[in-house]
Parts: C-alpha cells; sequence; structure tokens
C-alpha cells in the first residue's frame, strides 16, 4: 500500500511499503518514491494504478505546492507524468482537483522542482495523486518529493500551538522598493523548521502564502497605493505559531530604519528582460565591498556573491544563464549586511 503521512508543510515520517522521507530538497538522486506494481487505488473507479495518498493527521486549509519529478539519471522516465489530483475530508467522499502534467526531472545534481497544483481554498486531510501515465518507463512509476504549502488549521485546532517550544515572530520591519513591491524582514526564531508568510489586500479575504527558511520575504506584483495585511507563521515540526497581523500601505515612506533609508542608492539592472547576461548598476559615493543575492519569487536563493565597489556608479556584469526562465529579484547588501535595494529581473528563452 502507498501511504505516506504528512504534518506540517513537509515530509516527516512515513508508513507502509515502497515510502520514503527525505529533505526538501530533491537534488539527491537517490530520494525516490517508486511503485512497480499496480494496486487498488483508493478511489474505486480508478481501479489498479499507480499511486501515492498524504494524510495531513486532520483537515487543513491547503495552499500552493512544489514538486521534485523523479530525479535518478538514467531513471527519469519513471517520473510521473500526467496525474489525477483528488481530494478529501473523510476518505470516503472525494472530489477531483482536475490533471496536471509533472515535468521530467533533469537528472542534475541540483534539481529545482516545478510549480505544482494550486489548491488554495481548499480545505482536506487527505490529497489523492493517481497516475495516469509516466514519462517511458514500462513498469514503475515514480515521484520524489511534493512540499505542500499548508495555510493554519482549520478552526478546531491548535493554531497558535505550544508556545514552549514553537514562538511566534515579534519583530518585523517593512521597507518598499518600489509602488507595486515590499520586502518583509522578521528577527529570527528558534526553534523554527520553516517560515510562512501570508498577506492579503485589506478588507478582503483570500491570503497568499509564501514559505521559506529565510527572515524575509519579497511582496511583488502588489496593488499600488493600497493597504496589505500581513503575518508570519513560524513552523515547529508539525506546530505552528502565528505573528500578530501586521499592516503596510505602498506608496508612502519605508518604516525601514533610517540608517538604511540613508544607505539606500539606485540600483539598475539591463537588460530586462534579459537572456542570460546582465549589467548590476550600483551607484554609491563609499568603497566597501557590495553582496549580491539572486532569488526565485518562492525565497530560494539561486546565486549569491561579493563585488568590490569602488566609489561611484559602476557596472557589474553578471551572467544568468544557468537560471531557468522565469521572474527573479536581485538584492543588494552593504557591507554591514544591510538591504540597500532590490529588483526584480525576468530570464527569457534564448
Amino acid at each position: 500500500m502507498k501511504h505516506i503521512i504528512l504534518l506540517g508543510s513537509f515530509f516527516l515520517f512515513c508508513q507502509g511499503i515502497q515510502a520514503q522521507c527525505f529533505e526538501a530538497d530533491a537534488s539527491i538522486w537517490e530520494d525516490t518514491w517508486a511503485s512497480c506494481q499496480k494496486s487498488a487505488n483508493p478511489i474505486a473507479s480508478y481501479g489498479e494504478s499507480h499511486w501515492i495518498k498524504y494524510d495531513f493527521g486532520y483537515v487543513r486549509n491547503l495552499s500552493k505546492t512544489w514538486v521534485w519529478n523523479t530525479n535518478e539519471p538514467g531513471h527519469l522516465n519513471k517520473g510521473f507524468n500526467q496525474v489525477q489530483i483528488d481530494y478529501s475530508i473523510d476518505e470516503e467522499e472525494w472530489t477531483n482537483w482536475g490533471e496536471m502534467n509533472f515535468p521530467i526531472g533533469t537528472g542534475e545534481a541540483i534539481y529545482g522542482g516545478f510549480s505544482g497544483p494550486d489548491m488554495q481554498g481548499i480545505k482536506a486531510r487527505y490529497v489523492l495523486i493517481t497516475a495516469l501515465t509516466n514519462h517511458g518507463h514500462h513498469s514503475c512509476s515514480g515521484i520524489a518529493e511534493i512540499k505542500f504549502n499548508l495555510l493554519p488549521q482549520a478552526e478546531g485546532a491548535s493554531v497558535n500551538g505550544n508556545y514552549d517550544n514553537c514562538r511566534p515572530v515579534e519583530a518585523f520591519e517593512i521597507e518598499i522598493f518600489e509602488e507595486d513591491a515590499a520586502l518583509l524582514t522578521w528577527e529570527a526564531v528558534e526553534p523554527h523548521d520553516d517560515y510562512l508568510v501570508e498577506y492579503r489586500l485589506e478588507g478582503t479575504e483570500q491570503w497568499t502564502a509564501i514559505e521559506g527558511d529565510y527572515e524575509e520575504a519579497y511582496l511583488e506584483e502588489l496593488i499600488p497605493f493600497e493597504t496589505y495585511e500581513f503575518r508570519i507563521n513560524t513552523i515547529c515540526f508539525s506546530d505552528l505559531a502565528t505573528s500578530e497581523v501586521g499592516t503596510f500601505t505602498l506608496g508612502t515612506v519605508s518604516t525601514q530604519s533610517e540608517k538604511a533609508k540613508e544607505s539606500a542608492q539606485p540600483l539598475e539592472v539591463f537588460p530586462n528582460p534579459t537572456r542570460g547576461n546582465i549589467g548590476l548598476v550600483f551607484q554609491s559615493n563609499q568603497t566597501e565591498d557590495i553582496r549580491y543575492h539572486i532569488k526565485a519569487t518562492t525565497g530560494q536563493l539561486m546565486e549569491s556573491g561579493q563585488l568590490m565597489h569602488s566609489g561611484g556608479r559602476q557596472v557589474y556584469p553578471l551572467h544568468l544563464g544557468n537560471l531557468p526562465d522565469g521572474v527573479y529579484y536581485i538584492q543588494v547588501l552593504n557591507n554591514e549586511k544591510e538591504l540597500v535595494g532590490s529588483k526584480r529581473i525576468v530570464k527569457i528563452s534564448n
């Protein structure tokens, strides 16, 4: 029986035959789960099939997902291809989310996965993924990992958790860079496994969620001059502690420290969009080492480096050809590790 138990926001332990647990990084080739013999599907009408079922322990508010397909070189064709996705509260009545195609793994040691089914607004205890096809293997179908970015628990569960083991974020700051983007930063909380940031337009009900292990979240594609609410969830194993709700208004002065405001300098990137090479333009009157971070919109750090700035306006050539096509943002920090600028980058195909 293919049955994996999942609590919190990532794999914690497993039950059943042919199931594994692993960290949230599917770059390790051997980390995978595979089924080479079909068995009775929990949904009887699906018949004998390859499937995997996730049990969150109780009804949860689901959100977006991230998927890593089978990534072992020479066995990429075992990876799930076309899949059927269903969810349930009681494991008796199932609701069909729909079908989706999972891209084949790259076989490279560093494999970033892909955006999986968007399950925002769905409440469920169980999620069932049935492989309708794989990428060409004659009998086996498999997958490496799925991360469910779970929102706070449904009513009746412990949202704030046990503060003896999991504490909420208490100190945070918002810096507004552009009319439609802001950077949220906060002080680290220990212990923690991950952070889940939620934000929404004031007066609306639907939260947008970003999960990551860094004490920051870049909020973009916002509506200029509108007010937003946000909260930061500390995830500790299967527990979760939620901060107080904060607000910020776009188009207003940043709430970052005065020192950071004074040190902020113009930052430019060209060409944008780019096919691989960019020029990072940084202007400062100081001679100092600066550091840049290039991150995906999920918050994942894709590339970083250090540059020597000799004062004035300088252009630094950077190569982004190894990054997949998509939207990224580049941050520049001064030698005191203060953020002094951020810009969005769009990488497109050659």
